[in-house]
């Protein structure tokens, strides 16, 4: 790793940050350092230490130049790219390199079962079917068999099935959307993401939805059924937000991220239908309760016209009479409307 080009990355990032928090972001300027970038031996950890992806994702979204918001888009993919590259060949490789080299990685040492690439990051070596089939006749050097902990964690499976896979890369795919200025319609797709990342563990191997993807296309179905930012558009973000950071319903999570639940139904989703499922039982449980208590309050009591309803000024009315207070007090009168529902009581 170059010193150097991290010094040049940090300083960039920090002019970057310090021109969008004050809102004046000079177009030639960024150009001019994006361009410095493209030039720098930027590795896998120049990016881990400066964080500089998220600020220039950041930019693309705040800048009102095309040719700003491209150069920035191609730099993010260029850095996925060697993301890809750095993260995955490393194990695909381990086997050769185990043959070519006895003297640096030992062939029978007991730590064989997993490696480290050149990046510092731990890859499993089990991964590969050739060293899976190596290691079960491996050995170690006083004659006894190696560690069997290398098979139990292979016994597990660590990708999704194809057809799981297979939908979220449709679904992936077929989430249309525009790309938007508007400050307000931004925030709410990065909360709508934040919202949407999975802290708890999912069935071993799924593929997941981008979250991004997922909060746009939400957003954007939400915005064109409002017309607009106004109030109602607000409010329905916020709830889908807050009902997807609820700790006690993860499956709404769950659910959206492995595609199960489309971010087209996510936007037009009721309290109701987002609610968990212990929350369902309770509300089932309280409705079950206030319709015996209609049924009891139509059943019961003596029928009057006498009586008007406030709400409704209809004289459809059930009345019963109560001592609720002392003896030498009056009688408190419960009434009900059968026409709204609407009921009250007086003495």
């Amino acid at each position: 790793m170059s010193v150097s080009a991290e010094e040049d990355v940090m300083r960039i990032k920090k002019r970057l940050e310090k021109m969008m928090k004050t809102n004046e972001i000079d177009v030639n300027v960024s150009i001019d350092m994006l361009n410095t970038m493209k030039k720098l031996q930027i590795d896998l950890q120049i990016l881990k230490t400066t964080g500089i992806g998220v600020v220039l994702n950041n930019l693309r979204k705040s800048c009102n130049s095309e040719e700003l918001g491209t150069l920035a888009k191609n730099l993010l993919k260029n850095w996925k790219k060697l993301v890809a590259v750095e993260t995955g060949p490393a194990t695909a490789n381990s086997p050769n390199s185990n043959s070519n080299d006895s003297s640096t990685q030992p062939t029978k040492s007991p730590s064989t079962p997993s490696t480290t690439n050149g990046n510092g990051l731990k890859r499993t070596m089990s991964d590969s079917p050739e060293v899976k089939n190596e290691s079960k006749n491996m050995k170690t050097e006083n004659g006894s068999k190696a560690p069997t902990t290398i098979h139990k964690s292979s016994s597990h499976p660590t990708t999704a099935t194809t057809a799981q896979q297979q939908r979220v890369k449709d679904l992936n795919s077929s989430m249309k959307f525009s790309d938007t200025r508007d400050p307000t319609r931004q925030k709410c797709r990065e909360m709508l993401a934040q919202a949407l990342e999975v802290t708890e563990p999912i069935e071993n191997g799924a593929a997941l939805c981008d979250v991004n993807l997922i909060a746009a296309r939400c957003e954007e179905v939400i915005y064109n059924e409002f017309k607009g930012t106004d109030m109602k558009y607000k409010n329905r973000i916020r709830s889908r937000v807050i009902n997807l950071k609820d700790s006690k319903n993860p499956k709404l999570r769950e659910n959206v991220r492995l595609g199960l639940i489309s971010p087209d139904k996510l936007a037009v989703m009721t309290a109701e239908e987002m609610a968990s499922d212990d929350l369902k039982e309770l509300r089932a449980k309280f409705t079950k309760e206030a319709i015996d208590d209609h049924q009891m309050a139509r059943r019961e009591g003596a029928k009057t016209s006498l009586l008007t309803c406030g709400k409704c000024k209809k004289n459809n009315i059930v009345y019963s009479e109560m001592q609720t207070r002392s003896a030498d007090e009056p009688m408190t009168v419960f009434a009900f409307c059968q026409e709204c529902g609407h009921r009250w009581k007086f003495s």
